[in-house]
């Protein structure tokens, strides 16, 4: 069984979120969201998750309420996201522009029917681009759907992301290799 990757959050990426807040003039909602994620006692978890169009877009215009991410190994987010962690928006090749708050988390390990129910249940607030969508999922053995709470954009920011990962967490406690490190 393979762990899902866990980054530990350095100085670098911490200052990294602390300039976001700084330099975009935040609600106090999400001052106390971003406080809570770099708080290592907190159970609010920080998040990098890399985007495609049309999806980003959709997220930042309000017509996509659900996040969704399947793969056919254990891997981030699958059991790794909880309600109010607060997920850093990238956009695929591009900077961060933007981060939303979970809502609810619901988690699959698909089995036979499973993959129908998630398409009934949340097909239309996933926003699928097209029909072959969920074909394209026959594969997977797991699930994560993230309810989206809240979210706000965020002036194009950049990092020096370089690995292939679409989902990373940024946890201030682990002594794995940081993700920015270098920044």
């Amino acid at each position: 069984m393979s762990r899902p990757t866990v980054v530990r959050m350095n100085l670098a990426a911490k200052e990294l979120v602390l300039e976001l807040l700084h330099r975009h003039g935040m609600p106090e909602v999400w001052v106390d969201r971003y406080h809570r994620a770099l708080d290592p006692g907190a159970s609010t978890r920080l998040h990098l998750a890399v985007f495609v169009d049309p999806y980003l877009d959709w997220v930042l215009d309000g017509s996509k309420t659900v996040e969704s991410r399947f793969s056919s190994v254990r891997c981030a987010p699958w059991n790794m996201v909880e309600s109010d962690d607060v997920v850093l928006m990238k956009r695929f090749s591009g900077p961060i522009v933007g981060a939303f708050a979970i809502g609810s988390v619901t988690s699959y390990e698909i089995g036979e029917g499973d993959l129908e129910l998630i398409r009934e249940l949340f097909g239309d607030a996933i926003r699928p681009e097209e029909d072959d969508f969920w074909n394209q999922r026959n594969g997977a053995r797991y699930a994560t759907l993230m309810g989206i709470l809240d979210f706000h954009t965020i002036d194009p920011t950049s990092i020096p992301k370089r690995d292939r990962r679409g989902w990373v967490v940024l946890d201030p406690t682990c002594a794995q290799g940081s993700l920015l490190d270098g920044i």
